[in-house]
């Protein structure tokens, strides 16, 4: 797309119209004939590398070839907040501020949004983004959660920008609610952004943010995976087929918690006989299949090839897909330390940002 705008100013107008992404919609909500595409993000030495490759069906081979996007370069600390519809967020930390950086992978062109300061003169303070997108007013937003505390306060401030404004600016919104934000990315599913915390009792919930109207409100949580969201014993939340759901890993097991009736917060729960020490969870397909990859260290020889796992709660089958055509872009062979980020579900979008 990049290069479609350089071809001359009329492509290059064309490209810009306020309704050419019309020409390509977005899907939301997939049904079992659709499939949608993995996004991976290997970042490694600085760099962020952005691969996609499509899911594979029931009856596909074992094997599938992964495409090179982009690169970006990244400097400081960096950590993902989340892709949806086609854009990606990720969140980088200098000294004392922090900012959102939204990449999208087909196009190339990122984003970073103004500095978000934190507080230190002796208080410990927090800042945590997260990524939404509002299928309405088709429009993408980032949370800024800031939260502090000292031996007498505790406090929690909320900004949100929206990205399709012209003009970057953090707007300051109200909520009624205490809390910390969790380690949790977070997850959107139909307009609602859903993440983890803790009050001022220590007791976890789920946060939901309204990306339309811009209104939080908690979740009800069922009070045994209360103990368990957010925790150091790693906790994942997922888009699972709509539905708001959780992995919990365990030392034996893996447990899956879908919230089947919103309105009444009432939670199902699963168990599953998966090590939880052997794997990495990316959560889940559009199928309900669940996306794991080996955890296994890296023994410093050139990234080539990836296996990932995909998991059928109906079949109760792990089946394997071996994603070739990782080589390395550029001269830089042979990472020893890397990092791999799975994002299903992913759709291409030629949105220019």
């Amino acid at each position: 797309m990049g290069k479609c705008r350089c071809v001359s100013k009329l492509w290059s107008s064309i490209i810009r119209r306020p309704n050419y992404n019309q020409l390509f919609p977005r899907r939301i909500n997939y049904t079992p004939d659709d499939i949608p595409k993995l996004l991976f993000a290997i970042k490694a030495e600085k760099k962020l590398y952005y691969f996609s490759s499509h899911d594979p069906g029931e009856n596909e081979k074992s094997s599938l070839v992964a495409t090179l996007l982009h690169t970006h370069t990244f400097t400081g600390f960096f950590q993902f907040c989340g892709s949806i519809c086609g854009l990606v967020c990720g969140q980088s930390r200098g000294k004392n501020y922090t900012v959102a950086v939204i990449y999208n992978p087909v196009t190339g062109e990122s984003v970073t949004t103004p500095k978000v300061k934190l507080i230190t003169q002796g208080i410990e303070s927090k800042v945590k983004l997260y990524f939404g997108y509002d299928p309405v007013e088709k429009q993408y937003k980032v949370l800024c959660v800031t939260s502090w505390s000292t031996e007498k306060d505790f406090s929690t401030q909320h900004y949100v920008l929206t990205l399709e404004t012209g003009n970057l600016l953090w707007r300051k919104i109200q909520c009624c609610n205490t809390y910390h934000p969790l380690i949790e990315d977070g997850v959107c599913i139909n307009g609602v952004l859903y993440y983890t915390a803790e009050n001022n009792k220590k007791t976890r919930e789920v946060v939901c943010f309204d990306v339309r109207s811009e209104k939080l409100s908690l979740i009800k949580v069922d009070p045994v995976l209360a103990t368990k969201i957010g925790g150091t014993i790693g906790s994942t939340l997922i888009d699972y087929k709509g539905k708001l759901g959780a992995i919990i890993i365990n030392d034996v097991d893996i447990e899956l918690w879908v919230l089947e009736e919103a309105k009444e917060h009432k939670w199902s729960k699963q168990t599953y006989g998966l090590s939880s020490n052997r794997w990495y969870y990316h959560g889940v397909t559009g199928r309900g299949k669940i996306v794991c990859y080996p955890n296994v260290p890296n023994s410093g020889r050139r990234y080539d090839r990836l296996k990932i796992f995909y998991y059928s709660r109906e079949s109760n089958m792990l089946e394997s897909v071996e994603i070739s055509g990782f080589e390395n872009p550029g001269s830089e062979v042979g990472y020893k330390n890397y990092e791999v980020y799975t994002f299903p579900n992913y759709v291409e979008d030629v949105k220019l940002i």
